[in-house]
């Protein structure tokens, strides 16, 4: 996918989500987009891939970093489940 039409789409969902684009996502704002648990939200932060930085005692992370991130992981699945031939066996 061409860099242009990424760019679009990551803003187009960071415009979804009423938030400024340069704003700070806590982990529970995480959680909460990603449907997961606290626990789980606090692995993510601490993993090495993962755009997070800690303010004071606080794990933060840019929204824009997190949704590029978000992006390249979603495509990252779809292009690993395409390859291993995905979908079901019914």
């Amino acid at each position: 996918m061409n860099e242009e039409l990424k760019i679009k789409l990551i803003m187009h969902y960071i415009s979804k989500s009423h938030r400024d684009a340069f704003s700070n996502m806590t982990v529970y704002d995480v959680a909460k987009d990603l449907k997961i648990g606290m626990t789980r939200a606090y692995e993510l932060f601490n993993e090495k891939d993962f755009p997070s930085v800690t303010v004071g005692k606080t794990k933060v992370v840019m929204v824009l970093s997190y949704y590029v991130w978000k992006y390249e992981k979603y495509n990252k699945n779809l292009t690993i489940n395409s390859n291993l031939g995905g979908g079901s066996n019914a």
